[in-house]
């Protein structure tokens, strides 16, 4: 990534009308000072920061065989008053199982780009790997998980826990109450609530998968 040019990122922030205020919130940061700080070169700008401010501005469009720069560390949204689309980027920050139960590994496996309105508080991607799940997400694929929606809906698909938390993915189903597979797979069986003491990390909101 390009050094980090504070007077570029001054001219951008005008021309979108942009406050510090506002740029501090998208990123993440505790307050207004702290962008202040960087702006003024009081406080070395970490390459994830950079890379942060220059997507947010819309400078981080590359040159053709350049290589991409790093995506921001923190959830973030905002709209430029060109009226451009505006976009979120969210943390991968897990893997879970979309067959069998494994333990859900709550490492950061980067983040990604998403369309504005799936960016919110509290929403985070998963990787997921198996393939129970693989009628609707492919081995491999990422979810978006929204942890403020944890109120199972019949035919909702949701990242669970179990007793030994253990995470899984599966959709929810009444009469009786249980959680099932989406697969291809015949191996896979759907299990009661009853069967363990479950518990509901998010619903799931948004996915894709590999082209390939």
């Amino acid at each position: 990534m390009r050094a980090f040019d504070a007077v570029l990122v001054r001219q951008a922030m005008k021309a979108r009308a942009i406050s510090q205020t506002r740029l501090a919130e998208a990123l993440g940061f505790a307050s207004q000072s702290a962008v202040s700080a960087l702006l003024a070169g009081k406080r070395r700008v970490t390459v994830e920061e950079a890379a942060a401010i220059y997507a947010l501005l819309g400078l981080d469009q590359p040159a053709p065989g350049a290589a991409t720069s790093p995506v921001p560390p923190a959830t973030a949204r905002l709209r430029d008053s060109a009226g451009l689309p505006d976009y979120g980027i969210v943390p991968v920050i897990g893997i879970a199982g979309a067959g069998r139960w494994r333990e859900a590994v709550e490492v950061p496996l980067g983040h990604m780009p998403v369309p504005a309105n799936l960016a919110g508080r509290g929403v985070f991607g998963i990787e997921v790997s198996g393939d129970s799940m693989d009628l609707l997400i492919e081995d491999g694929g990422l979810i978006l998980v929204d942890a403020g929606q944890k109120e199972l809906a019949p035919g909702g698909v949701y990242l669970i826990a179990n007793s030994q938390s253990e995470a899984t993915v599966k959709r929810y189903r009444r009469d009786p109450a249980r959680f099932e597979p989406c697969s291809s797979n015949p191996a896979h069986r759907p299990f009661l609530i009853s069967d363990d003491d479950f518990s509901v990390l998010g619903k799931v909101i948004w996915k894709s998968a590999p082209v390939l």
